[in-house]
């Protein structure tokens, strides 16, 4: 198993790569993976979950522009509390937000959630078994696993082809992913 210490260096590591890239580079990925999303030919879910880049975090939010001109409702995760699920609020991509847990950006508590069968997650590291590696506070893995549990649902990484590592070690709670794309391609698992 990946020693927290491995787990941490490797979490540094892409972080300092995420940010050596340049702006027309991220632009240019983040294109790159509406394209491959689009030939996935998924359905038409009920909610799509995305994310609001933090830093230099992959930007969905061209994937999310494309989802809403697709009429999908969006929703953005939002840290409740600190070991539990997230919650998603509704999100049109022209909404206002305010700053959440962790500086996040998330929509404003109008008391409303939505309960995504699709979710865009984030993430620092992947490999070809769809493991991933987050930032290590668990709130994927829990809302991952509490959805699957009464739920189908889907999860969707999004990274750079850098991202990909050997085998990631996987603990008991780690929820897999469906795929992740790239802006080279789509990785189906």
């Amino acid at each position: 198993m990946m020693s927290f210490d491995s787990k941490q260096t490797l979490r540094r590591k892409m972080k300092a790569s995420r940010r050596a890239l340049s702006r027309r580079e991220r632009q240019q990925a983040a294109e790159a993976v509406v394209s491959h999303f689009q030939k996935l030919k998924v359905q038409q879910y009920g909610a799509v979950a995305v994310y609001h880049p933090v830093g230099n975090e992959f930007d969905p939010l061209p994937l999310a522009a494309y989802l809403r001109s697709q009429c999908q409702q969006l929703g953005l995760p939002v840290v409740v509390e600190e070991a539990a699920p997230l919650v998603f609020r509704p999100w049109n991509t022209d909404d206002r937000l305010e700053v959440g847990a962790y500086d996040i950006m998330v929509p404003p508590d109008r008391g409303l959630s939505v309960v995504p069968e699709l979710i865009i997650i984030p993430l620092l590291a992947f490999d070809d078994k769809g493991a991933r590696l987050g930032y290590g506070g668990g709130f994927y893995d829990r809302t991952l696993a509490s959805l699957r549990a009464n739920h189908t649902i889907s999860a969707i990484g999004l990274a750079y082809d850098f991202q990909q590592t050997d085998d990631l070690a996987v603990e008991p709670h780690d929820q897999p992913l469906d795929s992740i794309l790239t802006p080279s391609g789509i990785f189906k698992f």
